[in-house]
């Protein structure tokens, strides 16, 4: 009895067809999964200090004619988002057109990503035949180099100077120069520094004007005054030589008074 051998063309082809329907099977069970979204960003200084970024979600394919945008998150997580994307869930539009936001970061965040959820439909003004989708895309945004907006804030102790070394504003480290010693300050970040108070501050940064503050000892640190008291003294001794000048004139015309009844007796 002969066995049944099938042809190795035709075990291929059954297979083919075996992985072509399992495939079918899985697109029409969670077609969702044909539907995504792409986010990316372009990123800006802020003069205020730290960075923008404007954000853009796109529809990753044309399955249905229009989407809308239900959801976006920032990682790491920020500033509310302005624009169309700070006023969620959206209109819907037509699949080639995108929305935008815009997301203020401190100078300390180095870079950022963003995760939308949408909404797809047959229908431009309400839910037709809707399927939702996640962020297939990420494009991560960095931080830009900014030119730094350093400064430096005084404050006189008793014996000694607080030195505030500002980069709030700048995105990138920053090295400040104190009598010799230099102090590196990360993008977004002060530090203080106690500087001992025997004369002239100066503070150094490479491409800015020196910073120079003469130190003198808070006034809390300044030691009382003692009250004057010789005004209140004026009155009492004023007095005490009228007093004086009047026991006196007044002894004279006793003796006077005297004299004169002696002389009269005799």
């Amino acid at each position: 009895m002969k066995r049944f051998r099938p042809s190795l063309r035709r075990v291929l082809s059954f297979a083919a067809a075996g992985l072509a329907g399992a495939a079918a099977s899985i697109f029409i069970a969670n077609p969702a999964l044909a539907h995504n979204v792409n986010t990316k960003g372009v990123a800006a200084c802020d003069p205020a200090g730290g960075w923008n970024v404007t954000w853009t979600v796109a529809s990753g394919g044309n399955w249905k004619p229009y989407y809308k945008i239900l959801t976006v998150s920032s990682t790491p997580s920020s500033g509310p988002i302005g624009g169309e994307l700070g006023s969620l869930a959206t209109a819907y539009k037509a699949v080639n057109k995108t929305f935008t936001g815009t997301q203020h970061f401190a100078g300390s965040v180095t870079s950022a990503t963003l995760t939308a959820t949408a909404r797809f439909s047959y229908s431009a003004t309400e839910d037709a035949g809707t399927v939702n989708a996640g962020t297939l895309t990420k494009i991560l945004v960095d931080r830009p180099t900014c030119e730094p907006a350093a400064n430096v804030a005084f404050a006189s102790n008793c014996d000694s100077v607080t030195v505030t070394l500002d980069n709030l504003r700048g995105s990138a480290p920053v090295t400040f120069n104190i009598k010799g010693t230099d102090k590196p300050v990360n993008g977004g970040q002060t530090l203080d520094v106690s500087v001992r108070g025997d004369g002239p501050v100066v503070v150094k940064l490479a491409g800015h004007e020196d910073w120079t503050y003469a130190w003198a000892p808070a006034a809390a640190c300044q030691p009382p005054s003692l009250p004057v008291t010789g005004s209140s003294l004026t009155s009492p001794l004023g007095l005490g030589a009228v007093l004086l000048v009047a026991g006196a004139s007044l002894i004279a015309l006793v003796f006077r008074l005297r004299r004169r009844r002696s002389l009269a007796s005799h």
